[in-house]
């Protein structure tokens, strides 16, 4: 299949839509969601993440249009805005005196695991989006391990 390309101004335009999405899922979040348990919160984008991971999954076996993995990009960055949130949320309300290294170790980690995934992306002799798709599909499976460990994580110490 011939690979699929997007001008520089449609990549612009891109960003942009990946930007708004986050935005409006913190935003969502902030004022829509802030009685919600934070846990519960992450439990239910890490499950709606692995989702839209999935579909990119299938997006990138299929080889599908560009159009395809856009839709999937944008609603994974957005679903990324409210996983974060409330990941780092959930973390400094279980942790007593360590907020600061907590944040400290999160931010390195977020870092950490997007140039790894990027360095994946990157090595790959892939000429379109299907090796891409396939590692934000595995990003977000393990997403939803983790959230779905927390479930149990909260069950022991209560």
């Amino acid at each position: 299949m011939a690979p699929r390309h997007a001008t520089p101004e449609q990549f612009s335009w891109l960003v942009a839509l990946n930007a708004v999405a986050m935005i409006s899922m913190n935003l969502l979040n902030a004022r829509l969601l802030k009685n919600v348990d934070a846990t519960k919160k992450l439990v239910i984008a890490g499950g709606l993440l692995a989702v839209v991971g999935v579909y990119l999954g299938v997006v990138g076996f299929l080889q599908l249009s560009l159009a395809y993995v856009v839709v999937g990009v944008i609603a994974y960055i957005g679903l990324l805005g409210l996983t974060a949130a409330n990941a780092i949320s959930a973390a400094l309300a279980s942790v007593q005196g360590s907020t600061g290294v907590l944040s400290g170790v999160n931010g390195v980690l977020q870092f950490g695991l997007g140039a790894l995934a990027s360095a994946v992306v990157s090595i790959s002799v892939s000429v379109d989006a299907t090796t891409m798709n396939y590692t934000m599909a595995l990003c977000s499976l393990v997403t939803l391990f983790l959230s779905l460990s927390c479930i149990s994580t909260n069950a022991l110490r209560q």
